[in-house]
């Protein structure tokens, strides 16, 4: 849903932008053309920007797991991760202890499908726990 909001307003701010310099290149009002322009500009702004305003939250899924790694460095948390990718994304799951982070790891092997939950979080899906 937030997806299609976001396509439509990518088109109106295109437009509207779209129509400022077609209002101005015909020598139309041309306050009138670089206010639809500043309008149309500010509307892809706030829209790319909406991005990042999506919900968080906690859920259940079923993913194949098509490649397992460990990060060798900490992240700028100060954490290790573990990444698991499934066919559609990557999940991470983060530990301060390396020991742990490849436990948890170890669990999982390529081809097999694993029911997890996960917490989708500022972009990213991090695995709070394996269910099989």
């Amino acid at each position: 849903m937030l997806f299609y909001l976001m396509i439509a307003l990518f088109a109106v701010g295109i437009g509207a932008i779209g129509c400022g310099i077609f209002m101005f290149f015909v020598k139309m009002e041309k306050k009138k053309a670089f206010i639809i322009s500043l309008i149309g500009l500010f509307i892809i702004i706030v829209t790319m920007g909406s991005g990042n305003l999506r919900p968080s939250y906690e859920k259940e899924t079923s993913i194949i797991v098509q490649e397992v790694s460990v990060s060798a460095e900490k992240n700028g948390d100060g954490k290790y991760s573990c990444n698991v990718s499934d066919p559609y994304s990557v999940y991470q799951f983060y530990s301060e202890d390396k020991k742990e982070v490849e436990d948890f790891c170890a669990q999982f092997s390529k081809g097999e499908t694993y029911e997890i939950t996960y917490q989708f979080k500022s972009g990213k899906y991090t695995i709070l726990g394996v269910i099989k």
